[in-house]
């Protein structure tokens, strides 16, 4: 499947929002360069990797790690970041940042492993996974959900920096918070108008993106930058390596402070929900839903506020056709597995009844999957509604038009999904 399908002409452009001076006078410095025909930071992984083993003080990847190799993926990845990205001198640098953290963290993975082998015998029982097509109401049902005092959300700060694993003492009150939260401080000053779209917690919860971008094969990538090749790629892929390795992670930071159930949160794992059953067979995923018209223009909307941090040639028609298809193939894959595995462990939530009654939506979750709520999560839940209303942080403004798209379009597209929506 290909997603790089050339967009209608005449796309109403989105305004982009003012760059800090220091990030202008930055990318100003990297054109100059480029017409010199100089290139700073290529993505060289060899290049990467060795960064990473002088930054570590340390030497071993390890090999393939259940199969999975991490080299090819991160391969395809700068090739085409490289080749497609178009990257501004501060995308390039922030990527290369990027890379290289994540990098150096394989590596203490693999130091921790090696040395305490029984690390990898924590159980990871039933995790409660949010699921389902974005901008569909799965951050707040996540940070619902995590209200749950038995439950463990996965934290910002966490994904970016599982090592030293958390203990029960230190998890609320560790200092790579900090550091999160002057990396969401940057980011909002590069992309003033994420806030509206999407408030990143530095020590709240937060998506799986950030452990599964350690494998180097996820879909996030697609959602940062332009590279469509690799998502193409990524689409045909065997994702049971990736998902495996997430699991190890899970693990790691269960090590020093177990968990009765994780409570975790990715619209990604839509796109491979039948490869998250396999390794996660009693997994209790809630899949959430919204009429496309909505979803595929504000999901859009968020990419293009992304991408603009690291390049200054964001096509918004290029990405609504791209986000249209490669959402509605995630979601009908969703609902075949669905159909296949049944609703004992996929519950189909609609964002209508989410925002119609968030409170009874949190009961019939856990009564579905028999998960016991402590007497306080009721208050909870009330409390956390009243201090986030909806935009909160200013509208999220988005629309079919401003990304090319043609409504009749999107639904002939989605037929699929109002079929299933009238099914009895």
């Amino acid at each position: 499947m290909s997603l790089e399908v050339a967009p209608p002409p005449a796309v109403p452009l989105l305004a982009a929002p003012r760059r800090p001076t220091w990030a202008r006078l930055v990318n100003v410095t990297g054109r100059g360069l480029d017409r010199l025909g100089a290139r700073p930071w290529r993505l060289v992984p060899q290049r990467l990797m060795d960064r990473a083993q002088r930054q570590a003080r340390l030497s071993d990847f390890g090999e393939q790690i259940d199969g999975f190799d991490f080299r090819a993926p991160l391969g395809r990845l700068c090739q085409s970041l490289e080749e497609e990205a178009e990257l501004t001198l501060l995308g390039r640098y922030v990527v290369r940042e990027e890379l290289t953290r994540l990098l150096v963290n394989r590596l203490i993975f693999q130091d921790i492993w090696t040395r305490h082998p029984e690390a990898l015998d924590v159980p990871v029982p039933s995790p409660l996974i949010v699921a389902g097509l974005p901008r569909s109401g799965t951050t707040k049902l996540h940070r619902l959900l995590s209200l749950e005092g038995s439950g463990r959300p996965l934290l910002f700060w966490e994904t970016l920096w599982p090592t030293p694993p958390p203990t029960p003492e230190t998890h609320h009150q560790d200092p790579r918070a900090k550091r999160a939260r002057r990396l969401v401080r940057t980011m909002d000053g590069l992309a003033p108008d994420l806030l509206a779209g999407h408030e990143i917690t530095p020590d709240g919860p937060e998506e799986c993106n950030g452990l599964f971008n350690h494998t180097f094969q996820h879909p996030i990538f697609s959602f940062m930058y332009r590279i469509p090749s690799y998502m193409d790629w990524l689409l045909q892929s065997d994702m049971t390596g990736p998902y495996r390795y997430y699991r190890r992670l899970l693990q790691l930071l269960s090590w020093k402070f177990p968990t009765g159930r994780w409570v975790l949160k990715a619209p990604a794992h839509t796109f491979f929900l039948d490869t998250l059953l396999s390794v996660f067979p009693d997994a209790c995923v809630v899949l959430l839903h919204r009429d496309p018209r909505q979803v595929v223009p504000s999901v859009a909307r968020l990419s293009v506020a992304f991408r603009r941090i690291s390049s200054d040639f964001v096509d918004p028609g290029a990405i609504g056709v791209a986000f249209n298809e490669s959402l509605a193939w995630a979601f009908e894959r969703s609902l075949g597995v669905l159909a296949e595995r049944g609703t004992a462990r996929i519950l189909p939530v609609a964002y209508k009844d989410l925002m119609a009654d968030s409170l009874a939506t949190v009961h019939r979750i856990h009564d579905h999957f028999g998960i016991a709520r402590d007497s306080g999560l009721d208050e909870r839940v009330r409390s956390w509604l009243t201090s986030n209303p909806q935009h909160k942080h200013g509208r999220h403004e988005y629309s079919l038009e401003q990304f090319g798209l043609d409504p009749a379009a999107v639904d002939a597209r989605w037929a699929f999904y109002h079929d299933w929506l009238a099914r009895p």
